[in-house]
């Protein structure tokens, strides 16, 4: 069985050092241990990040084989503040509403920002598919079967010896 670590983080040493401290602790494990280092890129400019990639030992941790990488992409700017009136993400937070809520059809949220939350989900999703991680996992339906034939018989009544 493989575990598979996931790390959202900004650019900064702190957010870093915890990963690194993962990775050191399961290093003799090999393969059983993924880390996915996931970088928010609504808290940390492409510059922090370049930074750290140059930085040589954030690159020896980036680069480690039980280590792998994603974007988590920033929220458009019109949907988390700056000049706008349309704040999605400050209401999703008033609100405490998942993203799954805040796509269903209400008056909290106009047509095109649940459009733009849609948006902002696919591309993540198109982040975590092409890091391959669940490639080898079973199927929804795979599950569904392993579960049905390890229900007991219909009429079936287990014993306990006493």
């Amino acid at each position: 069985m493989t575990l598979v670590k996931w790390f959202l983080c900004d650019a900064t040493q702190e957010s870093l050092d915890k990963c690194q401290e993962s990775v050191a602790a399961y290093k003799a494990k090999g393969e059983q241990v993924i880390h996915v280092l996931v970088k928010n890129q609504g808290l940390s400019l492409q510059t922090q990040w370049e930074s750290v990639e140059a930085n040589a030992e954030s690159k020896a941790l980036l680069q480690s084989p039980q280590m792998q990488q994603m974007a988590l992409p920033k929220f458009p700017h019109y949907e988390r503040g700056g000049d706008s009136l349309c704040d999605s993400m400050y209401r999703l937070t008033e609100l405490g509403w998942n993203f799954a809520q805040a796509i269903q059809k209400s008056d909290a949220f106009f047509v095109l920002e649940r459009q733009r939350i849609v948006n902002f989900l696919k591309q993540f999703s198109a982040q975590v598919d092409a890091s391959k991680i669940w490639d080898g996992a079973p199927k929804r339906s795979e599950l569904q079967s392993l579960n049905s034939a390890s229900k007991p018989a219909k009429g079936f009544q287990p014993t306990v010896a006493h």
